[in-house]
């Protein structure tokens, strides 16, 4: 039996013109002019975000990927330093040493890696050269700190980045978590436990619209060596620093599960500033409302 052949594929293609008005957005998107915002609404692209305790990277990596400028980050590993600034740095990011402990433990862990990637035919350490190298619409980081946070001015970090106190859109970060999580001994004399308050203080004096800190459940359930439960030490401090209220701090975080993002709101404005009391908060009036992170 004879068959006929299959006809040929047709594929029309059409062109869409888009109007002169519509622009591309921070990911990449083109936008018509009503998802653009007010031409004086702050935008998350006109924002900075400081990232501490910053690893290899992969917390800058996602506030990139929605559109922020993360200009400053901090570490105290240089091999993770390395692979940060390969991917999310460039040639002209500043490399601070906070102290001269960081910068012995820098170019020992240099040396280290030419070493082997001579032996195994490997391309060198090249700030830019990995993730940032194909995108040409992200801003590398500005400023890199290296070494103990501890012994870091949040002041000078601003002076760097040329902005005052309270202009920073976000302060993001994973304090260790090592002596909290339930894989492990829970020691409250851990030293690295103390390095929360140390992101808290950070923020404090910043004073960020929003900060995101990251860290395992068990820290909700633990105490400093004085007795005090974790999460009322970060709260208070939160309110001593005029960031927001200790009853904010706490309902904020009863109200989240996994990931905790809290906005400033100035405890010294707040006349329920001196309440401690843990509630959780009501639901929200509509379903599916969610808070806007750039309100001020």
């Amino acid at each position: 039996m004879n068959t006929l052949p299959a006809p040929p594929t047709v594929r029309r293609e059409r062109t869409l013109l888009l109007g002169e008005d519509w622009q591309r957005s921070a990911s990449g998107l083109y936008v018509p002019p009503d998802e653009q915002g007010d031409p004086g609404e702050l935008r998350i692209a006109d924002l900075v975000a400081i990232d501490l305790f910053c690893g290899a990277g992969g917390f800058s990596l996602g506030f990139h990927e929605a559109g922020w400028h993360v200009a400053a980050a901090v570490e105290w590993d240089p091999y993770a330093a390395m692979t940060y600034l390969c991917n999310l740095g460039s040639p002209d990011t500043v490399l601070h040493f906070i102290d001269h402990d960081a910068k012995v433990r820098w170019n020992r862990a240099l040396g280290s890696e030419a070493k082997r990637n001579r032996m195994a035919k490997l391309p060198g350490y090249a700030p830019g050269s990995g993730w940032i190298s194909h995108r040409p619409e992200q801003k590398p980081v500005e400023h890199f700190y290296l070494g103990d946070i501890r012994k870091l001015s949040a002041q000078t970090v601003l002076d760097d980045l040329h902005i005052r106190v309270g202009e920073a859109g976000c302060v993001l970060g994973g304090p260790p978590c090592q002596g909290f999580s339930v894989s492990g001994k829970r020691e409250m004399m851990d030293p690295r436990n103390s390095l929360v308050f140390e992101f808290m203080h950070f923020v404090v004096a910043v004073k960020p619209m929003t900060f995101i800190m990251e860290n395992v459940p068990g820290m909700l359930t633990m105490v400093t060596a004085e007795g005090v439960p974790v999460i009322d030490m970060l709260a208070r401090i939160a309110q001593d620093g005029n960031f927001m209220t200790a009853d904010a701090f706490k309902r904020t975080l009863a109200a989240q599960a996994d990931s905790i993002g809290f906005l400033r709101n100035d405890a010294k404005d707040d006349p329920t500033s001196r309440r401690t009391r843990s509630t959780r908060p009501a639901s929200p009036d509509a379903e599916g409302e969610q808070l806007n992170l750039l309100a001020v």
